[in-house]
Formats: C-alpha cells, structure tokens, sequence
C-alpha cells in the first residue's frame, strides 16, 4: 500500500506524513482502492489501477462529463503512472452501496422512491451526454441490435431458440426506425454502479461507457437491476 500513501501525499495537499490513513481495497477485474482519511464514513479519494490504456480513456471521459453534470458523479482528480500501470484517482462519494439495499430497502414505496431518483440521475447523465457536441453520433437501432447479440453470442452466452427468434424479430423492427441521432449510453447503469445517499445519488463505473449508444439501454439495464435485487416481499406486492 505505500504507493497509495505516494499519491495520497502527491494530490491531496492537505495531507501529510501524519494524516491516519486506512485503505480498504476491493478486488475485481482491476483493483480499487478506497482511502478514508481520520476514520471517516466515507472514502476522501478512490484509486483505481489498471495496466490498460483504457483507464486512460475512462478518465478523460469523466473529466468531460463532470464539467456538465459535477458531483453527479466523482470529481476525477488525477491520472498518474506508476509501477503497476496507471492510476486514475478521483474523490471519493458517501452513500450506501448496492449490497446494503436489501437490509436498507424493504418497502415499496422505497424502491418507488428510488427508481425516480434513479431515472433521474439518469436523465442529467444523458443530458449531459449530450451537450458534448462530438460525442452525438448515427444509430441504426436494427443493426446496433444484432451487433450487440451477436457479442453476447461470442461471449459464450448459451440462449434458447425462442430467444434467438425474438431477437431476429424485434432488430427488424427496428429497421424500420432508420437512422437516428443518438449519444453514448453508461453502459451499466445499475443498482451496483449507484451510491445512494439521504440526498445524494452519484454515478460510478464508466468502463463501458459509449461501448454502445443504444436508446434506452441504460434504462433497461436499470429495471433489471432493480428487479433482480428488490426483495421477494416488494418484487410480488
């Protein structure tokens, strides 16, 4: 851990050798490391480390977006390399996490509740998506439909005939949509990629963001979260 402390003591001024420091680091496809400063509630500054170059890209596109839509979502505040690759680090946000809804969440009105600050957010996301001018593209919904299957399909994703079926179906459908103007989608906008608070709703987890520009996508992956991880007591009321 003493790289964090380097780069604690390199971008946040405010500290020093003194300051207490304790890092909690969660493990997935690349770490994240979470540093609270003087035991606090929440996390002063996340760092996540990639040997990627696609940290890079992640990054630039946060700086982008927090200059339309701030504290939506993390103040990026620095890429940096070090041995293990990059670094991006960025402030740090209270809230709870997906995994505390259950235990915090057990009425309907709550998810209700939720599900419009979710949607929400989401619409300052994408508003903000949008005003970045160059980031506006060309859809063909059809098209971008069977791209998108034909992913899952080489992903090793086992599906049914009737599926399959559907989903010849529905992309001809959307053929007769054309071509449409569009802006990129999170690209996973769910519940474990929101940090919820009393008041506040912050965004997090931009690696796939603009992998597609799919109308509606965001929104879809929303409600299967929020089904998915909604109690058996609120999903059957």
């Amino acid at each position: 851990m003493q790289f964090i402390e380097t780069l604690v003591l390199e971008f946040v001024p405010k500290w020093n050798a003194n300051t207490q420091l304790d890092v909690l680091c969660i493990s997935t496809s690349n770490p994240v490391y979470l540093v609270f400063c003087e035991s606090e509630a929440s996390p002063s500054i996340v760092v996540r480390v990639s040997g990627l170059i696609d940290i890079e890209k992640t990054h630039t596109i946060m700086e982008q977006l927090y200059g339309q839509v701030g504290d939506l979502i993390p103040m990026p505040i620095a890429l940096t390399k070090i041995d293990a690759g990059m670094a991006s680090i960025q402030k740090g946000v209270g809230g709870a996490p997906w995994f505390e809804l259950a235990s915090n969440y057990t009425e309907r009105d709550q998810w209700e509740e939720l599900r419009t600050r979710a949607i929400d957010a989401l619409s300052r996301l994408h508003e903000g998506s949008f005003q970045i001018q160059r980031w506006q593209t060309i859809c063909e919904p059809g098209n971008e439909l069977r791209r998108c299957f034909d992913s899952c399909i080489e992903s090793g994703t086992d599906l049914s005939n009737e599926v399959i079926k559907l989903v010849e179906v529905l992309a001809d459908r959307l053929d007769s949509l054309g071509r449409i103007s569009v802006y990129p989608q999170h690209g996973d906008y769910c519940l474990n990629n929101l940090i919820i608070d009393l008041n506040d709703l912050h965004v997090i987890d931009f690696e796939d963001f603009g992998l597609t520009s799919m109308p509606f996508h965001d929104e879809f992956t929303l409600a299967l979260s929020m089904h998915a991880q909604a109690n058996d007591l609120v999903r059957s009321s």
